[in-house]
């Protein structure tokens, strides 16, 4: 069910008139949940794909609860395990050739739609449950299957969800900016992004040979762009649609385009997600270097885990070589920019004098004409195989 089909909204119009009708919190969630299995239906043709996600919907709820009644035996090891266990099971379910026959689906795929995004919020909800907690599961599963955004997003935050459940959002006051973000949302996506598409380097590189340099290079520059169009146009119909509904959900863009460097970027860039690694991956494994490692050891160590959190993130969107590749050029660069930051720092230091970053308009489009350069040209590994890629690569540079 796409979100421009007369279905989608015929239904988010059904949910906007249920929760602003409905007073008692109960009938509210009862219609959201009773609409968003409809929309999960359309999607799902098989039974073992209904039932895998039963039961790993059963086995995180019952985490919750456990953890809940008793987190005496929840330690910071127990939740490592716990990330490293949703991974590992999202990447084996996402490739099921993945590892061969060692991957239970390898011989019997099953896809479920949204499951990357269903599994970070399982992340989010098991570690955030905190003692004592009462945790409904009306509210769980409402929070794991919410309709809109349920395809694609944003990652919201179990406690953040369940409060704006209990207090929606005005109607009012929201309204107005609420439709026009969702007609924006429409334009970008629908209007823009979709027709524009073919533009991009990813419908170039089956055919990259037949094209010009100058056409690849329109394709390579171009790709970002049209991603977050539409991207940022879906979260826009998404937050928009929800905020109508009386939910608040977290945004997930800030003007990535203006980032003057790449950590910049990644802040500013699919932010729920984001905020899930650096919560979760990132800082808890820095912590752990600046707390057990000797100071000559760490900044081996904090290089390792850019890279590891970047291959993470990028192996999120996909399994392949290209993924890999592309999360080991975010990492290293990462990590560049913060070994430069700190030889700035010590060198001011030294000098006596205060150190701050350069602010000059010139330093300042550099800094973001680079950071698009450089991410639009990495993303040239997503798509294709190896030498899809490394041709594409050879033919901007004028090489084949």
């Amino acid at each position: 069910m796409a979100l421009n089909s007369f279905s989608f909204i015929l239904i988010t119009f059904a949910a906007i008139l249920a929760c602003r009708l409905c007073a008692p919190r109960l009938m509210r969630e009862l219609v959201v949940l009773l609409l968003s299995l409809y929309f999960l239906a359309t999607f799902i043709t098989e039974w073992d794909q209904l039932a895998l996600l039963a039961a790993f919907l059963a086995i995180v709820y019952l985490l919750g609860v456990s953890k809940a009644a008793n987190a005496s035996f929840w330690s910071i090891a127990t939740s490592f395990l716990i990330v490293a266990l949703f991974w590992s099971a999202l990447f084996l379910l996402k490739d099921p050739n993945l590892l061969g026959a060692v991957n239970p689906f390898h011989a019997h795929p099953v896809k479920i739609i949204g499951i990357s995004y269903i599994v970070f919020r399982a992340i989010t909800f098991v570690l955030e449950v905190a003692p004592g907690d009462r945790l409904s599961p009306l509210t769980f599963l409402n929070y794991m299957i919410f309709f809109p955004t349920l395809l694609a997003g944003p990652i919201e935050r179990f406690h953040r969800f369940n409060e704006t459940t209990d207090r929606p959002v005005p109607l009012e006051p929201a309204s107005f900016d609420a439709l026009n973000r969702v007609l924006n949302g429409f334009i970008k996506k629908f209007v823009i992004a979709d027709n524009l598409m073919d533009l991009g380097i990813f419908s170039m590189m089956p055919h990259a040979n037949d094209l010009s340099t100058p056409v690849l290079w329109i394709g390579a520059i171009s790709t970002l762009a049209l991603l977050y169009l539409d991207f940022v146009g879906y979260c826009d119909i998404v937050i928009g649609v929800s905020a109508l509904m009386g939910f608040r959900i977290v945004e997930n863009f800030n003007a990535p385009f203006a980032s003057r460097n790449l950590q910049e970027f990644w802040g500013r860039w699919h932010m729920s997600l984001g905020s899930v690694i650096q919560d979760y991956v990132f800082s808890p494994l820095s912590k752990a270097v600046f707390v057990n490692l000797p100071r000559e050891k760490q900044m081996y160590a904090i290089a390792s885990i850019y890279v590891v959190t970047m291959v993470l993130v990028a192996m999120w969107h996909g399994t392949t070589i290209g993924f890999l590749i592309f999360g080991i050029l975010q990492g290293a660069v990462l990590f560049a920019i913060q070994i430069r930051r700190e030889f700035a720092r010590a060198r001011a230091k030294a000098s006596g004098v205060r150190y701050a970053a350069s602010q000059t308009a010139l330093s300042l489009w550099t800094g973001r004409i680079s950071t698009y350069a450089f991410v639009s040209l990495t993303m040239i590994w997503w798509q294709g195989s190896l030498p899809d890629a490394i041709t594409t690569y050879q033919r901007l540079v004028g090489w084949h």
